[in-house]
């Protein structure tokens, strides 16, 4: 992968400023990043442990059926381990693979390849894909609860 590294002096045409300003929005979209997949790790381990609990006894049920689904993706965008891919995209323009700060001070001195890159892209294409169905699943499961709570909340007649 260092091979596909295209040092900064050997490029061209191109406008550096653009460059910096993508780097800056990748530096703090990694620290949001980092923020939303520990709330999400917490979230799945309970997932994984009401799953474990539940399995046998609603195994059948309509709605289990998106808590299966709901889990299977996101333990897919679990294993796309997207905070690593994030840091080694940056670590790129540097020209290292260590995941030092210190290393990725100072301006940028290499240009990650095409084909690199768009390995990096096709990944975030398939975490948004994996996340669309995960909102999916996620409303229609909040409207088959508000239906309920709606069909149930109506007082009975006397």
């Amino acid at each position: 992968m260092t091979s596909e590294f295209i040092p900064r002096a050997s490029l061209d045409s191109f406008h550096p400023g653009l460059v910096d300003a993508e780097l800056k929005s990748l530096k703090l979209l990694s620290r949001r990043l980092q923020s939303s997949l520990t709330i999400l790790g917490a979230e799945l381990q309970l997932l994984r442990r009401l799953y474990y609990k539940n399995k046998n006894q609603h195994r059948g049920a309509l709605f289990w059926r998106n808590v299966s689904e709901l889990q299977r993706y996101l333990h897919k965008l679990e294993d796309l381990n997207l905070q690593d891919s994030i840091i080694t995209l940056r670590n790129a323009f540097y020209g290292t693979t260590a995941a030092s700060s210190s290393s990725m001070k100072g301006t940028w001195t290499h240009c990650p390849g095409r084909r690199y890159l768009s390995k990096i892209a096709a990944q975030y294409h398939v975490a948004t894909q994996l996340l669309n169905k995960v909102d999916n699943i996620q409303n229609a499961f909040l409207a088959m609860v508000l239906t309920s709570v709606s069909i149930h909340s109506y007082p009975k007649s006397v």
